[in-house]
């Protein structure tokens, strides 16, 4: 296994332990619904060093059409962002 496949198992195992999942992406993974502090504390407790993370969401225009059309409310995009 080499080190960075260990460190993926590691970070997955610290997630897992936390109630949270990875998705292995081509680089990286992804783990949905979930603030980058937590993600960061779950890797620590892992004892894995992150190189990199990045917080990605619905881009702006896509929320106000959400909002426009009916599909998010108000009250839908409070509760997405208590994480």
């Amino acid at each position: 296994m080499t080190r960075h496949a260990q460190a993926h198992h590691g970070f997955a195992r610290g997630l897992a332990a936390a109630g949270r999942r990875a998705a292995r992406l081509s680089v990286g993974c992804a783990v949905p619904d979930v603030w980058p502090f937590r993600v960061g504390e779950a890797a620590a407790a892992a004892g894995v060093v992150l190189s990199s993370l990045t917080q990605r969401g619905a881009a702006l225009g896509d929320v106000f059409l959400e909002l426009v059309d009916g599909s998010r409310t108000l009250g839908s995009a409070q509760k997405g962002a208590r994480r």
